[in-house]
């Protein structure tokens, strides 16, 4: 009996064939994976932003702190500049990070509504190491991927202007592991309350003067996520995908009008954001200002 074999041709067609599917069908799949992390993170988001939402039931309307606050000459203020441990007490009290500082803070103190920790991951994101010593009988951390919006610390919900257009919570540029972050951020430098005035004044805290920069963002943040996608809550629990890098790698666009979703004005093409849209005297960034109308 004669026996039967594929010739090199027949090898050589079916491997091509199988490349070029192959060539097809790998993009497709990887963005099936992406935009299955995008839907995970909107989830992730989305919970917290409606646990915030419970939180203000319990808090006289009032948004949680952005950052731990800590004592100082009898009167509590801010580590405005800084992120807080999570869960808090994870680190050694010698990094001077402590759990009675950083419970307060946003990511702590909602907790009890969000019941779940994992949530405040953005799934398939890189984590940024912090290589704290572990306080004693502590030996876990949890990943944090958004940042809340600093301009929101203490703030009544519902003194926004406009709730569906006022970020709450955001995309960070990594999953920072063990750490919270807010931003943009406010430069509460004094004692006592530090609460979101006006774009005109920036009276963000009494007793203190009115600096050149009232506010700021963190600088150097890759906002591309998902694709150029990127994942936010906004003050009316809303939740929603935005596309970033409206200018990638060109001239900076005009500040006024500003974007109605992009923070900045042009974007590097490793997503890099350049240039804040800024509003008021006190070049407060516009798209986080809760008493802005025309969004």
């Amino acid at each position: 009996m004669k026996k039967r074999a594929f010739t090199l041709i027949e090898l050589l067609v079916v491997i091509a064939i199988i490349a070029i599917l192959a060539a097809i069908l790998f993009p497709v799949f990887a963005q099936a994976k992406v935009a299955a992390k995008k839907t995970q993170a909107l989830s992730n988001i989305k919970q917290q932003g409606t646990g915030t939402m419970i939180y203000l039931a319990d808090y006289d309307d009032k948004f949680p702190s952005a950052w731990a606050t800590y004592n100082s000459a009898g009167s509590f203020a801010y580590w405005w500049s800084y992120g807080a441990t999570v869960p808090a007490g994870w680190a050694d009290p010698s990094t001077l990070y402590l759990e009675e500082e950083d419970k307060i803070q946003w990511a702590n103190s909602t907790q009890p509504y969000r019941k779940n920790f994992q949530m405040l991951e953005m799934p398939g994101q890189v984590s940024v190491p912090v290589n704290f010593p572990f306080a004693p009988g502590k030996k876990s951390k949890s990943k944090v991927g958004f940042s809340m919006n600093g301009f929101l610390n203490n703030y009544d919900h519902t003194a926004i202007a406009q709730v569906s257009r006022t970020p709450l919570f955001w995309q960070d540029d990594d999953n920072w592991d063990g750490l919270a972050w807010a931003n943009p951020y406010m430069q509460c430098t004094g004692t006592g309350p530090c609460r979101y005035s006006s774009i005109d004044d920036c009276n963000i805290q009494s007793g203190v003067g009115n600096p050149a920069f009232c506010t700021n963002m963190w600088a150097g943040l890759k906002f591309f996520r998902y694709g150029r996608g990127a994942v936010v809550v906004y003050s009316d629990t809303s939740a929603r995908s935005v596309i970033y890098g409206h200018k990638i790698g060109a001239p900076a666009a005009p500040t006024t009008p500003y974007h109605k979703t992009n923070p900045h004005r042009y974007y590097s093409a490793d997503g890099t954001g350049n240039s804040p849209y800024y509003c008021g005297t006190k070049l407060v960034e516009c798209l986080f200002a809760p008493d802005i109308e025309d969004k």
